[in-house]
């Protein structure tokens, strides 16, 4: 069977959040290959022909999809490739990166709809890079270093009118699960020399109303206030889910305006970002995943999934 004008969605197959866009492809009548990175190369067959333009077949679970056909692909949550037990750490390192090359670089190239090109997405979470466009897109962020010098630290703690937090910056970057530091206060005589051992990221603190998470999908967008009822969660929400409420938000124009410009200085089709909101009721920038969680957050999950299967079969802008 030879599928045309298919949406190919990459992820693991536990991924719920995917079901549902998954679900509402499925709705609309477009053909949709799911599939995980790790099947290639031993259950995806890919045959890629270069002349002017990359054209052939992906094989898997006993469908074609042609590659000229595909309308838009959904890169959400895959998992390293899986290749046979018995190769030595060599070839294995070789045939991981042949495959990189290979099988994503020819989905990289083809003129379709992605959520996110993998090439914006990867840039998109350097969080040093973040900060800058957002405030060249007219968005207020916390003060912040990056070091790891600790004097340069302790000088910076010291020079805050307000408390300084510590969180992590890299977690986009694991391979695998990683113990990401949650954020947390620290005084100046805190910061010691472990601080040279890396790189540290250190912010004043915002003191807030509550946390916004907005989702960002083409040109549309889904806020949710996010209130925390405990002590530990006003500080970091992710660290107490049992102690938040929430309620739908409406974004104010002028940050509207600047997630849109930041949108497109990123390059990103999608992407969650969150937000405080100071007692003076301005909206502080604090980071945005071009890949983050939404599914979890009530009363906008299936906006949200319609929003991504509209943006995936969308005509492709590009050539």
């Amino acid at each position: 069977m030879s599928d045309e004008s298919a949406v190919l969605v990459l992820t693991n197959p536990n991924d719920v959040t995917a079901d549902l866009v998954v679900q509402k492809l499925h709705e609309s009548k477009t053909p949709v290959l799911r599939c995980d990175l790790a099947d290639f190369p031993t259950d995806i067959a890919l045959e890629a022909h270069y002349e002017g333009r990359w054209t052939g077949v992906i094989k898997h679970g006993g469908r074609e999809v042609d590659l000229a056909g595909i309308r838009g692909i959904y890169c959400r949550r895959p998992t390293q490739f899986r290749l046979p037990a018995d190769m030595t750490d060599e070839e294995r390192e070789f045939s991981s990166t042949e495959a990189q090359a290979g099988f994503t670089g020819v989905l990289m190239a083809l003129p379709c709809r992605w959520i996110n090109h993998p090439a914006a997405e990867r840039i998109a979470s350097y969080k040093p890079y973040q900060l800058r466009h957002a405030h060249a897109s007219g968005l207020a962020s916390p003060r912040s270093i990056i070091t790891n010098d600790p004097t340069a630290a302790r000088t910076f703690a010291s020079e805050q009118v307000g408390q300084v937090i510590y969180k992590g910056i890299g977690r986009d970057f694991a391979n695998g699960p990683v113990s990401t530091p949650t954020v947390r206060f620290v005084a100046p005589d805190e910061i010691d020399d472990s601080v040279r051992l890396t790189a540290h990221l250190f912010q004043e603190f915002v003191p807030k109303r509550h946390d916004i998470r907005l989702v960002v999908v083409g040109s549309q967008m889904f806020a949710v206030e996010i209130q925390a009822n405990s002590p530990q969660a006003a500080l970091d929400w992710r660290t107490d889910y049992d102690a938040l409420t929430y309620r739908p938000a409406q974004v104010p124009d002028e940050i509207r305006a600047g997630v849109d410009q930041l949108m497109a200085r990123l390059d990103l089709v999608f992407g969650v970002l969150d937000f405080v909101v100071a007692p003076d009721g301005r909206w502080y920038f604090l980071e945005i995943n071009a890949n983050g969680q939404w599914a979890w957050l009530p009363g906008i999950a299936d906006a949200v999934a319609c929003a991504i299967a509209d943006e995936l079969t969308a005509p492709s802008e590009s050539g």
